[in-house]
């Protein structure tokens, strides 16, 4: 799987759970920033 097509993802998952709960957003949003940090 190319970086791109997962941090697409993981962004996806993201704004899809900023709309469920603050807390679960604030985890995946430093899973992004790892992400990018690779």
């Amino acid at each position: 799987m190319c970086k791109e097509h997962g941090l697409v993802e993981l962004y996806a998952e993201l704004v899809t759970t900023e709309l469920n709960g603050l807390e679960e957003g604030e985890r995946l949003l430093t899973m992004l920033a790892a992400h990018l940090e690779q």
